[in-house]
């Protein structure tokens, strides 16, 4: 790798797995220190560069957003993005096997073109570095700082992911906390640096396009599943959040 690069924003989500060297990581202004053995994180729209010792070697492999979606652990790794470092110092027996498939990987790519027994093969691969990458945050998890606030929003998240069908207003979830939604707010700020109404949308919007793209349900059905009154509201929400109608999207 060179030594030095200069700052890009990513696209999509990076993953860099570092096997030797040193040096400076750059993160949204924030220098992570490198070493043997690290897995990085760069998600969609964070600016990132790179400070390194010329002996570095890395593997990197960048995902699309719309693939990365479908990862089995973005919910834990959206709180990894908000809450804690984006750095993962890995064992040497989960390092090899992401170092396996991502080297694998890049065979496939040299191979793949248009063939779309290859394409299957590298989803794959991919789905099988995201699993492994789910156990490492799952035992994160249990191994972070367990303080107050810490379990504060861990509560959360679980509440939002478990009844944000069903609920979606800031003062249920404030109340199941045993605090108030003003101070709920300004925890979600503090630590997560977004609201909980953004952390509640940014859930329905992954289980929106969940079903969108792997069910056959229709649009009402889907909304209804997601606790809208009605399409229409669903739909507005929808191109809110992402743009485009939920027709467009499925298409």
């Amino acid at each position: 790798m060179d030594k030095r690069n200069d700052m890009s924003t990513s696209t999509g989500f990076l993953i860099v797995l570092f096997s030797e060297g040193s040096g400076l990581h750059y993160i949204d202004g924030i220098g992570y220190p490198i070493s043997k053995g690290q897995l990085h994180f760069v998600f969609p729209g964070q600016e990132h560069h790179l400070e390194v010792s010329y002996e570095t070697k890395a593997h990197k492999l960048v995902i699309s957003t719309m693939l990365f979606e479908e990862f089995s652990c973005i919910e834990e790794l959206y709180y990894i993005k908000h809450t804690y470092s984006p750095v993962f110092n890995l064992n040497e027996e989960v390092f090899e096997s992401i170092r396996h498939e991502m080297l694998r990987i890049e065979g496939d790519l040299e191979l793949m073109k248009n063939d779309e027994i290859f394409k299957k093969i590298l989803l794959r691969r991919i789905d099988i570095i995201s699993s492994v990458i789910k156990y490492e945050v799952v035992q994160y998890f249990e191994n972070i700082q367990n303080s107050d606030v810490n379990q504060t929003i861990k509560k959360l998240w679980v509440l939002v992911n478990q009844h944000c069908n069903i609920q979606k207003n800031v003062s249920w979830y404030a109340g199941k906390l045993c605090i108030t939604p003003n101070y709920l707010n300004i925890l979600c700020k503090r630590i997560l640096n977004t609201t909980i109404s953004d952390i509640i949308n940014q859930k329905i919007m992954y289980e929106a396009k969940q079903q969108l793209r792997f069910s056959k349900k229709n649009i009402k059905e889907i909304a209804f599943d997601l606790g809208f009154a009605c399409p229409s509201s669903f739909t507005a929400f929808f191109k809110k959040n992402a743009g485009l109608t939920p027709v467009a999207y499925r298409e």
